[in-house]
């Protein structure tokens, strides 16, 4: 084994170093490619402002045996959506976002990439599913750039900033 592991190390760096190969320098010059950093948006009235009706005629909704939708479930919505939707934050000074809430998903901002999970909004209720837990918050307002929730099982009302970067 050693043997063929001595002679493959040999015919890549032969392979490499032959007269014929070429350098850099020698190839003809690549087109030069732009790169545009991607800028986070609010979302805009249109793009998230979905009616039930059409959410539901895009696919069909499952449920896991712990009650989690397979994608985000509009029932009743009591709340406009537009000012609901958006990046979300509790210091508005911070470097960072803390969770960005739209109609395909919740999600957190965090390290582990957890990714965008979903949620069911029911009247004024909205109900997280993270990995771990469940969660229901109640929406008390969403007007001017602020999200008010109330969370009952920890009597807990957070405030929330809509994040500009």
């Amino acid at each position: 084994m050693r043997y063929l592991n001595i002679i493959a190390i040999l015919w890549i760096l032969n392979s490499c170093s032959t007269p014929n190969s070429k350098t850099a320098n020698d190839e003809t010059p690549m087109d030069s490619v732009t790169v545009e950093q991607a800028i986070l948006t609010e979302p805009t009235l249109e793009s998230d402002m979905a009616s039930e009706q059409e959410i539901e005629e895009e696919l069909p909704v499952t449920f896991d045996s712990t009650g989690r939708p397979s994608r985000p479930v509009f029932k009743n919505v009591q709340v406009d959506t537009s000012e609901l939707f958006g990046i979300w934050t509790v210091d508005p000074t911070g470097p960072h976002a803390d969770f960005v809430l739209s109609k395909e998903g919740y999600y957190v901002v965090d390290s582990d990439g957890g990714g965008t999970v979903p949620f069911i909004l029911d009247g004024k209720t909205l109900t997280l599913f993270n990995e771990e837990f469940k969660q229901d918050l109640e929406i008390l307002s969403t007007k001017n750039d602020s999200l008010r929730t109330y969370i009952k099982e920890y009597d807990y009302e957070a405030t929330y900033t809509r994040w500009k970067n």
